[in-house]
């Protein structure tokens, strides 16, 4: 099992990447 802190970490992780990865599409579409 795996904590829940540790799960909010990773989807917080996961998150940013998704963000970042969207802005960098933005940018090149732009």
């Amino acid at each position: 099992m795996v904590p829940k802190h540790d799960i909010g970490g990773i989807t917080q992780q996961l998150f940013s990447k998704m963000i970042h990865l969207l802005n960098v599409v933005t940018l090149i579409q732009g």
